[in-house]
């Protein structure tokens, strides 16, 4: 997560990056390599300008955030990202999901992100719930 500002009972929560922090509380990624495959799984990452040419097998990224580096990245930050680290196939991630009260939080348009990921030339595995697929 990149700054986060939580409304807690009329005050504003904010947390920002400490100067030893690449994002705030706590956010990671995982690499995984399994033979000649690799999954990249940037978790609930903000955008990043040095993951150029990482060029996993897989990437999970999130889509739906707010924007700007506030959240996670959203959809134009997401694909700018595809771009720089140059996947196989991509699995959009953290978008549209239950939150509290709203039934569709962190909205994002994922059959358009499919449409510009594919335009590429990458593929774009959109997965519901209980969906896989083998590598």
């Amino acid at each position: 997560h990149g700054p986060i500002v939580v409304p807690f009972f009329g005050f504003k929560l904010q947390r920002q990056p400490g100067p030893t922090e690449r994002v705030g509380l706590g956010a990671m990624a995982f690499l995984m390599t399994l033979g000649n495959a690799s999954v990249l799984n940037l978790g609930d990452s903000v955008f990043m300008e040095d993951w150029d040419g990482l060029k996993p097998t897989v990437l999970m990224l999130p889509i739906g955030g707010l924007g700007q580096d506030v959240w996670t990245m959203d959809t134009k930050e997401a694909l700018e990202a595809v771009r720089r680290i140059d996947p196989e196939i991509v699995i959009p991630c953290h978008y549209s999901v239950p939150f509290l009260w709203k039934k569709k939080f962190a909205q994002a348009d994922v059959g358009a992100f499919r449409k510009n990921v594919e335009a590429l030339g990458k593929t774009c595995w959109v997965l519901g719930s209980g969906d896989s697929r083998s590598l």
